[in-house]
């Protein structure tokens, strides 16, 4: 009898180890350019992950620098990014994205300065510096298709990419810039976050933006139906407020 008892428990264990085998869901992966500690990390990965979850996959978010999270989303190193502007892929001209038609947010694209009394023209054009010149230091963040776009039509800025917002706002309040040009709400933060509140001013706001997650070429099968879920959670309660998930 104990050989056969011996020969049972393999058995088991392998019978144990397929179930679970079957049991295991694939995960998304969606990279997401924001920081740790900023205010709507955690609905940006409930949001998702109810979404997904409803599609039958587990969910991960992770945090990475603007450019690196679409390279790794578009190489397919990760799954997807959670936001960009809808025609990113004409701006930027990268490949191996295909967009989800759901608006997750709708952002303004903002000019803050450290001189009251600047604006922008009613052409939208940034002010200009005191000098003969009038070339004014001019930050933003590197990898924001939008911005970098519209800063190549201002010749009188001399411009500097940097890795995020709230290195260009710390720059801007210590004098370092002149101008710094980003996301509405990651200034804001960045502002309250450095306590920045009487050394920056607002310009002025540049444009207003709906942006959408976009997903690796490779589920553009998932593109119709992850929209459809998240449009629909975005109509309930409990995401009455938009997830701004640059």
């Amino acid at each position: 009898m104990r050989p056969m008892r011996s020969a049972i428990y393999p058995l088991i264990l392998l019978l144990l180890s397929s179930s679970s085998l079957c049991l295991a869901r694939e995960k998304m992966i969606f990279t997401c350019a924001m920081t740790e500690d900023f205010p709507f990390k955690a609905l940006s990965q409930k949001i998702f992950s109810t979404a997904f979850d409803a599609l039958g996959y587990d969910f991960d978010l992770r945090l990475s620098a603007d450019l690196r999270s679409v390279v790794d989303a578009a190489n397919g190193t990760t799954d997807g990014v959670c936001s960009r502007v809808y025609n990113y892929n004409e701006l930027s001209g990268t490949p191996n994205l295909i967009r989800v038609e759901s608006p997750v947010a709708r952002v303004a694209i903002e000019v803050w300065g450290r001189k009251a009394g600047l604006s922008i023209d009613a052409a939208g054009n940034l002010p200009t510096g005191p000098s003969a010149t009038g070339v004014l230091k001019v930050g933003h963040k590197r990898g924001s298709a939008w911005i970098e776009r519209y800063l190549k039509t201002q010749h009188h800025a001399e411009l500097t990419p940097l890795l995020d917002v709230p290195m260009g706002m710390k720059m801007l309040g210590g004098g370092r810039l002149d101008l710094f040009v980003g996301i509405g709400p990651q200034i804001g933060f960045s502002i309250k976050h450095f306590h920045l509140q009487d050394r920056v001013y607002l310009v002025g706001t540049l444009a207003t933006l709906d942006l959408y997650p976009y997903l690796n070429i490779r589920h553009r099968e998932l593109a119709k139906p992850l929209a459809k879920q998240l449009n629909r959670l975005l109509q309930e309660k409990r995401f009455r407020i938009k997830p701004l998930l640059i």
